[in-house]
């Protein structure tokens, strides 16, 4: 075949390609630039539910209060809006809260508590709050994007609908929504993400198939210009096809990694290796005697704990009782995963664990090793820890995305796990085919390695470029749907 029948074909399959899915790249593109305004004007946090630590000195009836109760599936002491601390026992789906210092119960506290919850994050007033429910599953109020299940719905009577859910565990916000948030989810799963087809693998398939020819069209069209160029026709032709080519040289290499990594995501979601296992309850957890903490409590105390502990849990470890220690520490700002104001903040940044050392077999071992190895092996059974670190932050490998911190990041020879110590769930799987697709989608699709300029300049500089892509669409559907004028005999 000869160059010049090898350019007459890449340009018949460039033209069928791009006018075949010309729709496609539109609502694409459309729904690409939408996302970053949508995230500007949606419903925000007004304000952040202060994270102080435990004043010590105020845990007097710690030891009663455990005493007082026979099981328990969950059991933590913490701050809530009373002027102590409380001690939170959790038997099924009800939370019973006691004065730490006094040991006395405080009836209602836990649905008044969502409520002041609800307002501070909403910026309304406590007595608008209408119904306090839980959600078991995701719907375009609530999208799988939220991570949390179960989760307490906060819903206030006002104009538009606004609503407020809590991860049910942990209590930490998960999302505020309204009717506006609510009609922009739908708009865009629908353009976007293509929910409007319920069958995944229909979905994903299509949307690889299309990734994938919008990649060669891409490709077939960097080849047709450098055609022209080499044989000194790039400026020929009419305006709106000059104008084609020269945009399409300006975004031909972001065309090719929108379809890249949107296709590399489309597979992966296809296989089942991105998002199955997120959030995966690793098992029932056995109830507690809250009275077999008594003495583990008495030594904690007696051994004059550090001032910065935020959250106290009482876990078992090996069958044994354990207290997991939640601290505080000061953060920095970090780009790239969207911590919203300037200067330094607390965030529970460290999690230890009181004894260290819990006796297995007559041995000393490691309460953290021991501990993540048992949520391991829920998981993987075989599998055993090469390294362990505390994730306390968001970055490519476990993104903003992700919700949950902190979690434990546990490396495996063929996998990395990371897990909430608090839940004693699964929050997420990474294969090394999982992180390449991660880090693809992150560099190629949400251009991360702009986060240096400041999301604002990163949004503005991808915005141009997909406005672009449409534009060269619209040249070349223009260009492709005109009569073609007869061709002179004698010119080639």
């Amino acid at each position: 075949m000869n160059q010049s029948s090898l350019h007459l074909k890449a340009h018949r399959w460039h033209k069928r390609f791009g006018l075949a899915l010309a729709v496609v790249t539109i609502m694409w593109g459309l729904s690409g630039i939408a996302h970053p305004i949508m995230s500007r004007i949606k419903p925000m946090a007004q304000a952040q539910q202060p994270l102080l630590p435990l004043d010590l000195k105020q845990l007097s009836a710690v030891s009663r209060t455990l005493a007082a109760v026979p099981f328990a599936d969950d059991a933590l002491l913490l701050n809530r809006h009373t002027d102590t601390p409380v001690v939170a026992m959790k038997t099924g789906d009800q939370w019973q809260y006691f004065d730490a210092s006094t040991g006395n119960a405080i009836p209602d506290v836990h649905q008044s508590y969502l409520a002041s919850i609800g307002a501070t994050y909403t910026g309304l007033p406590q007595t608008k709050v209408s119904s306090i429910s839980t959600v078991f599953e995701f719907n375009y109020d609530y999208p799988s994007v939220n991570r949390y299940l179960p989760a307490y719905k906060i819903q206030f009577d006002d104009d538009i609908n606004t609503s407020v859910y809590l991860d049910v565990q942990s209590l930490q916000l998960a999302s505020v929504s309204n009717d506006y948030k609510s009609f922009y989810t739908k708009w865009f799963s629908h353009l976007h993400s293509w929910d409007f087809i319920p069958n995944e693998t229909v979905r994903y398939g299509l949307m690889l198939l299309v990734t994938l020819t919008l990649f060669l069209s891409a490709l077939l069209g960097v080849y047709i210009t450098l055609h022209r160029w080499r044989r000194g026709l790039l400026h020929k032709g009419s305006k709106s096809r000059r104008a084609h080519r020269y945009i399409g040289l300006f975004v031909c290499f972001a065309a090719l990694a929108f379809s890249f990594s949107g296709g590399f995501h489309a597979l992966n979601k296809l296989v089942g290796t991105n998002g199955a296992s997120q959030n995966k309850q690793l098992q029932e957890a056995s109830p507690i005697k809250p009275q077999d903490y008594i003495q583990l409590w008495q030594q904690f105390i007696a051994q004059t704990p550090t001032t910065d502990i935020q959250q106290i849990q009482l876990i078992s470890v090996h069958n044994q009782p354990v207290l997991q220690l939640h601290h505080l520490t000061e953060a920095a700002p970090r780009h790239g995963n969207h911590q919203h104001g300037a200067g330094k903040k607390l965030i529970r940044g460290n999690v230890s664990y009181f004894p260290h050392e819990v006796a297995v077999d007559g041995q000393l071992a490691s309460t953290q090793a021991l501990y993540l190895q048992s949520l391991l092996s829920n998981v993987r059974h075989k599998e055993v820890i090469k390294n362990v670190r505390l994730q306390p932050h968001f970055n490519h490998e476990y993104g903003f995305i992700d919700k949950k911190l902190p979690t434990f990041r546990v490396e495996t020879e063929t996998n990395t796990y990371f897990f909430d110590p608090t839940a004693q769930s699964l929050s997420k799987t990474v294969s090394n085919q999982q992180l390449l697709e991660s880090m693809s989608f992150s560099v190629l699709h949400k251009a991360s390695f702009l986060d240096g300029l400041g999301r604002d300049i990163r949004d503005i500089v991808i915005g141009l470029f997909v406005l672009g892509i449409i534009i060269i669409t619209l040249l070349g559907v223009s260009v492709n749907s005109r009569p073609k004028p007869p061709r002179s005999k004698g010119k080639s």
